[in-house]
């Protein structure tokens, strides 16, 4: 799904309410297969 939306131009400097980034809560959580693609 990030793969897609990055294809599709997501932006990913986008902050949440809380002031986080999608890469913040991917480092966060493990996800680091998602953190590579936001990198």
């Amino acid at each position: 799904m990030v793969e897609l939306l990055l294809r599709h131009n997501a932006d990913t400097a986008i902050k949440d309410n809380e002031g986080k980034l999608a890469l913040e809560y991917a480092k966060n959580k493990g996800f680091t297969d998602v953190v590579d693609l936001l990198k």
